[in-house]
């Protein structure tokens, strides 16, 4: 119903703007038609150029930042693969729990633990992205454990959070 009511008064209005151009001086029509122009001009810079400018100015840095992250991402990858299939080393004697308690005090991560038979579950709500394979290297060749299970997002702070599982390996002495 509005855009009806709308519609039907955009003629008026149209034709009104018209007698009112036409009562105009051409000195004044000049004037608005200039101003017209800047406005427009100043539109078409803030709206189309200066964004577009900005993004080809920025996007070599932003590239090479993101295949930078990319190239450290996959060889964190790798280490992780060749990592988990290399053989578990028996362990340390002691409680896998304490021993992972300290390790994350250590490398400044919180996380909070639940310890089962075979495994520890860490509910991690900070960790560098660098301490993730140092956990899993040290897990391999310290505890005599492996990493298992890793569901991690990576926050706008650049930390990583959620859920890791570490299971001890057969034949290692960590309980």
């Amino acid at each position: 119903m509005a855009r009806v009511a709308s519609s039907r008064k955009l003629p008026g209005v149209l034709a009104a703007l018209q007698a009112r151009w036409a009562g105009m001086s051409t000195r004044e029509r000049r004037l608005v038609s200039v101003a017209a122009a800047v406005v427009g001009a100043a539109v078409v810079w803030l709206a189309l150029l200066r964004p577009a400018l900005h993004t080809l100015r920025t996007a070599p840095a932003d590239i090479a930042q993101l295949q930078s992250t990319l190239r450290t991402a996959q060889a964190q990858a790798q280490e992780l693969s060749a990592l988990a299939a290399a053989p578990a080393v028996t362990g340390q004697s002691g409680d896998l729990r304490s021993t992972l308690d300290d390790w994350l005090r250590e490398h400044g991560a919180q996380a909070q633990i639940t310890a089962l038979p075979g495994s520890v579950t860490l509910d991690v709500l900070h960790l560098k992205p660098q301490a993730l394979l140092e956990l899993a290297q040290a897990a391999r060749r310290d505890w005599g454990a492996a990493v298992t299970r890793a569901e991690l997002a990576r926050g706008a702070d650049g930390l990583l959070a959620g859920r890791i599982q570490i299971s001890q390996q057969q034949g290692s002495r960590n309980p």
